[in-house]
């Protein structure tokens, strides 16, 4: 499938813009936490017509999308509260609600509370590629993850960081999975843990230099990761959660993430973008074991 990059196509068109105008009525901001990324987005939505863009200070211009339509990322960035992606010029961002990375949607986006349970996007079982929807079991109503300096567990109770060592921030998560009041199941625990981590992630900035960028401290305390650095973060706490894990391509320069086998069975979780699932990890057609 021929994948377009945006800079390269003129995409102002007469048609049905996407219901949901998020930031309509509300004052705009300007892009925060930026950061270089790369991949390809597919979009996605439940709905009729186009999606619609914005620029770098969020304002809607008169850019639009087609749903299934695949396009080259160069950036993420926060909007108005909002996390998406540029395609081409500042003037041509997408809200990551509707892009789903690489072919899916990130596990780090809670897509709704209802009836007690929080319901995430998971890649489906096995592959890479797809969706089918995954479950937190709360009592709460509240969402799990990270807050500025807080955590909140699945049971609603917020927990300020303790940003003393990457240990005890790692320590303080798995705590925060640990004290569910349901059961969870073990996909479920390394899948909140890379949930956890991929929230410390948007608050951190991208980078490979330095001296904390591949390391649990950059991404806990330093505020700097890269992949390396996610994996081992996340490694940290699931070591914490009672899990050995195997590094992919650890001191490789390519994409890693984390391989847990437990109980017979293989999950693997990638605590960069905070997807996670079961069986072989994927990317771009090709299959990693």
């Amino acid at each position: 499938m021929k994948i377009k990059s945006i800079a390269k196509s003129i995409l102002v068109s007469t048609c049905i813009i996407l219901g949901v105008s998020a930031f309509n009525g509300q004052e705009t901001q300007a892009a925060t936490n930026r950061h270089p990324q790369s991949g390809v987005i597919r979009v996605v939505y439940n709905g009729r017509g186009k999606v619609r863009l914005l620029d770098a200070n969020g304002h809607y211009v008169h850019q639009y999308v087609n749903r299934g339509s695949r396009w080259k990322i160069f950036e993420r960035g926060t909007i108005n509260g909002k996390t998406m992606y540029r395609l081409g010029s500042q003037k041509q961002w997408i809200p990551a609600q509707y892009a789903s990375l690489n072919g899916f949607r990130s596990a780090n986006k809670i897509s709704g509370i209802h009836n007690g349970t929080v319901h995430i996007a998971l890649p489906s079982r096995g592959t890479y590629f797809g969706i089918t929807p995954v479950s937190f079991p709360t009592n709460s109503g509240v969402t799990p993850g990270v807050d500025g300096n807080y955590l909140t567990d699945l049971n609603g109770q917020r927990h300020q960081i303790s940003r003393t060592s990457a240990d005890r921030v790692a320590q303080q998560i798995a705590s925060c999975i640990n004290s569910s009041s349901v059961r969870l199941t073990d996909e479920e625990r390394i899948g909140l843990a890379a949930t956890y981590v991929a929230q410390f992630c948007q608050q951190d900035q991208y980078t490979m230099k330095g001296k904390y960028y591949a390391q649990p401290y950059g991404v806990f305390i330093a505020h700097q990761y890269s992949c390396a650095g996610a994996t081992r973060a996340v490694g940290l706490v699931l070591n914490y959660l009672g899990y050995s894990f195997l590094h992919a391509n650890a001191n490789e320069y390519t994409h890693q993430w984390a391989i847990v086998k437990t109980h017979g069975r293989t999950y693997w979780a990638d605590a960069q973008t905070g997807v996670f699932g079961e069986g072989s990890f994927g990317q771009n057609g090709k299959v990693f074991r």
